[in-house]
This record gives C-alpha cells, sequence and structure tokens, in this order.
C-alpha cells in the first residue's frame, strides 16, 4: 500500500515542475543576466513652428500725393488729378449721369464726376444703370453675365479720414483732395472700392465731397476709372 502511494505521488511533483518551466518569470533577463532593452517609441515629425506676419503699419499722411504702394500701376499726382482736369460736356458721358445728378439732395453742394464714353476703363458689351445710393446718386455698369462690374456713386458729404483710412493706397493731394482705395471689407475676393473726398473748392457750399469708385474686375481696372474721371460742366 506504501508503495502505490509513492508511486501516484512522483508523476504529481513532475508535472508541478513541468507547469513551473512554462511560466514566463516575472523579471525577465537576457543571457547575460541583464534586462533586456526596451524599444523606444518613434517620434513623429514636429511640426514647423507658426511664424507670424509682420503687421504692415499705415502709410504716413503727407501733402503731395504720396503714394502709398510702391508698385501702384497708375500714378497719381497734383498736375494729373482728374478733377483738376476740364470739365467735359454733359453729352461727353451717359446721360443717366445727369439725370441721377440733377434728383440728388446735394446737386447744389456737389459736382458731378462721371466716366466718358470715350474712357479707356469702359468695357465692351456694357450697359448702363442708375444705382440706388441715399442721399446722394449712382451709375452702375453692367456686364452680361455681370451686374454692377463697375461703377460711380456720389456718397453724400463726408470729412476726409485721415489717419483713420483703411487701406494701405492713400493719397492726399494739395487742394486738399483725398483718394484711398483697396478690396471692400479688406476681404480678399472682394470688389476693389474707391473712396474720394473732393476738396472744398470744388463744392459751390465749400463742403468736402464723398464719392465711391468701384470695380468687380481688377485694381488696375479700378486706378484706370479713377485716372479718366471728369467733372462735368453743369
Amino acid at each position: 500500500m506504501r508503495h502505490a502511494n509513492f508511486a501516484l505521488f512522483v508523476p504529481v511533483i513532475a508535472l508541478s515542475f513541468g507547469l513551473a518551466a512554462c511560466q514566463s518569470p516575472s523579471n525577465p533577463t537576457n543571457s547575460a543576466g541583464q534586462p533586456p532593452a526596451v524599444s523606444k517609441p518613434i517620434l513623429g515629425v514636429k511640426p514647423a513652428p507658426i511664424v507670424k506676419a509682420t503687421p504692415v503699419s499705415k502709410p504716413s499722411i503727407v501733402n503731395g500725393a504720396q503714394i502709398a504702394t510702391v508698385n501702384t500701376a497708375m500714378t497719381f499726382t497734383d498736375s494729373t488729378a482728374p478733377w483738376r482736369q476740364p470739365a467735359i460736356a454733359a453729352t461727353a458721358t451717359e446721360a443717366v449721369y445727369s439725370r441721377e445728378w440733377a434728383k440728388s439732395e446735394t446737386q447744389d453742394k456737389c459736382p458731378l464726376l462721371a466716366l466718358p464714353k470715350t474712357a479707356a476703363a469702359q468695357l465692351v458689351n456694357r450697359s448702363v444703370r442708375r444705382a440706388n445710393f441715399s442721399g446722394g446718386w449712382g451709375v452702375a455698369y453692367d456686364l452680361p453675365n455681370e451686374r454692377s462690374a463697375y461703377g460711380v456713386a456720389h456718397s453724400g458729404i463726408s470729412n476726409p479720414v485721415g489717419q483713420a483710412a483703411i487701406w494701405q493706397d492713400y493719397h492726399l493731394y494739395n487742394d486738399g483732395t483725398e483718394l484711398t482705395y483697396g478690396r471692400e471689407g479688406g476681404d480678399p475676393q472682394g470688389k476693389w472700392l474707391a473712396y474720394l473726398t473732393l476738396g472744398t473748392q470744388y463744392s459751390p457750399a465749400g463742403q468736402h465731397c464723398f464719392y465711391n469708385i468701384w470695380s468687380q474686375q481688377s485694381k488696375t481696372h479700378l486706378e484706370q476709372i479713377i485716372t479718366e474721371l471728369r467733372l462735368v460742366a453743369p
């Protein structure tokens, strides 16, 4: 009976050693008795640092029609200022200009400023119509696939904006006239818009007359319109 019990006990011990040999040690080591090296995770490429754009300072405002943007396609000087050129007859521009000016609240205070029919800035296949400008008048040019592609309007009486100019293209003339222009609302896709404030000597009432000129074509087209504007003889 003792021999039978001993025979059963031996296989149990062997099985216990076998199971222990199959289990991984809690602290594994290599053949040299040292812990195995742990591979480091691969680091991603660090993103390039964000470079802040240098703020553009506003141009200083001085007399003499100083050009704020060096690369402007047009040259604006006192001698070439369009409002200082001889006035044109009403028949040299579209009749809608005279009609709208005559109906405006400021026709006795501000002169009519118009784009001649033969101006180089006039685009082919255009049609012309009145444009709504409260307190003043407006004339818009439409193209077959583009409404209000460009135009001219009088927006009333307004003092020059001076240091409050919102665009980099800024010109101040010796006669007190102020011209500034850029993208409408600062939107890179917005239309090109100019604010023109004539000096008081051009107003029968001695006031600053404020005009809007715009183009949805390009900055160069807007500048071309400005250089070709003319006062219209009453």
